[in-house]
């Protein structure tokens, strides 16, 4: 885990190569944040389709679940009401690249549960 460092303020104000100078390179795609995020959990966070991809890409694992039960994709169906067309957009990647369907986060739910509840 890299202390001070926050993923989803960076990913918001900052370009890809910005971050590329700033945290690469990319020995570890999958490196935490000091709030346990990876650069694809964070993207998704920002609902950013671009860099999601972009990270999947580079080997990001869909299927990382932060401390806090967050997932990829748990995340996005968390917030999928603040912009539904990313949102599908988003998950559409995400199950493309191989992302668990039956992934357990937060409350052992996985996306289908978290989507219900």
């Amino acid at each position: 885990m890299d202390n001070d460092i926050c993923y989803e303020s960076d990913l918001a104000e900052l370009n890809l190569q910005d971050i590329e100078d700033c945290y690469g390179p990319f020995d570890d795609i999958d490196r935490v944040d000091s709030f346990g995020d990876t650069l694809l959990l964070a993207s998704c966070k920002n609902k950013n389709l671009e860099y999601v991809r972009h990270y999947l890409s580079l080997g990001a694992n869909p299927d990382f679940v932060n401390e806090c039960g967050e997932s990829p994709m748990l995340e996005i169906i968390d917030t999928a009401e603040d912009d539904e067309e990313v949102s599908v957009q988003i998950l559409k990647v995400l199950i493309d690249a191989g992302a668990n369907l039956e992934i357990r986060g937060y409350m052992d739910k996985t996306p289908f549960l978290r989507a219900c509840s």
